[in-house]
Parts: C-alpha cells; structure tokens; sequence
C-alpha cells in the first residue's frame, strides 16, 4: 500500500496539514492551511472573483465560499463588488491578512528548510514537476 500514488498523495498532504495546523496553533495564528493558501493567492494578486480563486486552489466554490467566508469574519479579507458586474465579488486581502501573510511567511520558510534536510534539490524539483504534471493531468 505505501508505494500506491493515489494513497500517499493524500496521506501525506493530510500529514503536511496537521503538522501546519499545529505550527500555526503553537505560534498564536488562527488560520487553516486552505486559508493561508487563499491568503497567499490574494497576497501575490488581489481583487480575484471566487472563480478564480476556485480554479488556483483545485477547490470547489462552496468550499472557496466557506474558506472566504471565514478569512471575512475574521477580517483577513472582505468582498468587493466589481465594477462591471454587479452580481459578482472581488475577493481583497485586508491590512490584517496582509500582516497574517507576511508572519506566516517565516513559519513556512521553517517549514521549508525541513523538507529541504531530506530532499535533495533534484528531487525536490522532480517532486514538483511530477505533481505539477499530476495536476494537469487530472484538472477539470
């Protein structure tokens, strides 16, 4: 079982979560790891629709819908009309989500540095090149 693709993808990615989830705890953040994703996204380019953000993190839109709704309540980001249609939102990283983007950032170099100590820099870029290319594959 520990050679099959379609099982360690998800068990290590349930792994990484954990493991992030506490990092964060212990470090007084109170943001899941699909938050700091959305928060990241937003943080490199703000003011996307729902749709978009729902393409970038492979997430169906009531799960972007949840995700935002949260980082809203707790003041990470707020929803913008946009200017040429109504009926849709611009999703804008706030001054706090910014600052939450910018502490994290550290934790996750730290983060980082660990998976570094046990991979190689070429098997850090084939591991990437292979789920870059598992994703292709499988995207809708």
């Amino acid at each position: 079982m520990d050679r099959r693709i379609y099982y360690l993808l998800p068990k290590c990615d349930n792994i990484m979560n954990i493991y992030l989830k506490q990092e964060l705890v212990r470090a007084g953040y109170r943001v899941t790891p699909a938050q700091l994703g959305l928060l990241f996204l937003l943080n490199d380019r703000d003011g996307q629709t729902m749709t978009e953000l729902s393409r970038q993190m492979g997430i169906d839109k009531s799960g972007i819908t949840r995700t935002v709704d949260n980082l809203v309540k707790s003041g990470h980001v707020e929803r913008k009309s946009s200017p040429g249609d109504r009926r849709e939102y611009r999703i804008a990283i706030t001054g706090t989500g910014i600052e939450a983007v910018k502490e994290i950032t550290r934790h996750i170099a730290d983060i980082n540095k660990k998976i570094s100590g046990v991979l190689s820099q070429d098997e850090l870029d084939a591991l990437n090149s292979g789920l870059l290319k598992l994703c292709g594959l499988f995207r809708p």
